[in-house]
C-alpha cells in the first residue's frame, strides 16, 4: 500500500507548471522559454539584490523538475497531473487513464482525504511505529475493499442489463397468454409460487426462478427489482442478489444503494458488513444506512448507539 502517497497528500504541494506559467501539457522548449523569461525577472543579478531570491529558488525548482522527462512524469503521477496528449476518452466523453488500478487508487486516495476519521488517525501515527502498521494495514484494507466495491458496481450493471434483457423475454411471453389474469391470485399462492413471509408480506417466483417482494393482499409487486432470494429474519426483510450481495428492503420494496457482504442483526440493531468486516447501521424501515462512516463495531451501550473506529475510539451514531 502506497502509505507515503497518502501522508503527501495532507501536505500543501507546489504547482510546478503554475510556477513558470505554463500549462501541463507544455513541450520540453514551452519549458525553457518560460524559465529563461523568468530567469531575468527574478534571478539576483538581473533585478539587483535578494528582493526576488525566494521566488528565483521556486522558478529554480520547478524548471529543474519539469526539465527532466523521467522526473516530470514522477512528478505528474504522484500529483495526478494529466496531460491532454496522455487522454483518452470513453463513448461518454469522459477521460480515462490507460491503467484501471491507477484509476481505482485516485478514486481512493481521493475518497480517503475526504475522511476526516481517517485523516485523524494519520496525523496520530506519525511518531509511533506501531500504529503506523496498523494504519498501513487498514490502508490496504479499505483499499482491496474500494477496488473490490468497483469491481461489484461493474458486475451489477451488467447483471442489470442481463436481467432487463430477460424481464423483457418474460413480457413477450406473458404477452401470447392472459394466464395471469385467467388464473386467481390464490390459486397461484396455492400452486406454491408465493412464499409467505410476515401474513402480508410475501415472496413470488417468477418463471426465470428470480424472487420478488409482493402484497399478499393485492399480489402486487413491491418495489421493481428481483433478487435471487429474500430472507425474513428477526423481522428484517434480506434480500440477495445473483453474486451473493445483500440489501436491506423496506415494506415497499425498496432499498439503498449500499450493499453488504453480510447483514445481521445485533441488540436489535440491523447491521451491515462489507468485504473486510466494517460495519454500518441500517434503518430497518427505509432500508437506508444511517450516516456516512462505517465503524470496526456498532455496539449499543445506556441506550445509546456507537460506532468503534480502528483505534477504539467510540462516536456516537445519531439515528
Amino acid at each position: 500500500m502506497k502509505f507515503e502517497e497518502i501522508q503527501k497528500e495532507q501536505q500543501p504541494k507546489r504547482n510546478y507548471y503554475e510556477v513558470l506559467g505554463v500549462l501541463p501539457s507544455a513541450s520540453q522548449a514551452e519549458i525553457k522559454k518560460a524559465f529563461r523569461d523568468l530567469v531575468k525577472q527574478t534571478h539576483p543579478d538581473m533585478v539587483g539584490g535578494d528582493t526576488k531570491k525566494e521566488e528565483f529558488l521556486k522558478v529554480q525548482e520547478a524548471y529543474g523538475i519539469l526539465s527532466d522527462e523521467k522526473e516530470r512524469e514522477r512528478y505528474d503521477s504522484e500529483n495526478s497531473i494529466r496531460k491532454e496528449s496522455g487522454n483518452k476518452k470513453n463513448e461518454n466523453g469522459d477521460e480515462r487513464t490507460e491503467n484501471n488500478d491507477d484509476e481505482d487508487w485516485e478514486g481512493f486516495k481521493r475518497e480517503m482525504m475526504k475522511d476526516k476519521e481517517a485523516m485523524l488517525m494519520l496525523s496520530l501515527v506519525k511518531n509511533n511505529p506501531r500504529m503506523e502498521e496498523e494504519f498501513k494495514k487498514y490502508l490496504d484494507s479499505a483499499y482491496k475493499a474500494y477496488k473490490a466495491k468497483k469491481g461489484y458496481e461493474k458486475e451489477m450493471q451488467e447483471l442489470q442489463r442481463r436481467q432487463d434483457g430477460l424481464d423483457k423475454m418474460q413480457a413477450e411471453l406473458n404477452k401470447g397468454t392472459n394466464f395471469q389474469q385467467k388464473t386467481s391470485f390464490v390459486r397461484k399462492y396455492e400452486r406454491n409460487n408465493v412464499r409467505d413471509l410476515d401474513g402480508n408480506l410475501g415472496v413470488e417466483k417468477d418463471i426465470l426462478g428470480n424472487e420478488k417482494l409482493i402484497d399478499l393482499k393485492t399480489g402486487r409487486q413491491l418495489g421493481y427489482n428481483s433478487y435471487k432470494r429474500i430472507e425474513y429474519i428477526s423481522g428484517v426483510i434480506i434480500a440477495s442478489d445473483i453474486i451473493g450481495n445483500k440489501y436491506v428492503l423496506n415494506r415497499k420494496g425498496d432499498h439503498s444503494y449500499d450493499m453488504f457482504r453480510d447483514i445481521i442483526v445485533r441488540d436489535g440493531l440491523v447491521i451491515g458488513k462489507d468485504i473486510i468486516g466494517n460495519e454500518k447501521l441500517i434503518d430497518r424501515n427505509t432500508g437506508k444506512t444511517i450516516g456516512y462512516g462505517s465503524y470496526q463495531k456498532i455496539i449499543k451501550e445506556g441506550g445509546k448507539i456507537y460506532g468503534v473506529n480502528i483505534i477504539g475510539r467510540k462516536e456516537e451514531i445519531k439515528v
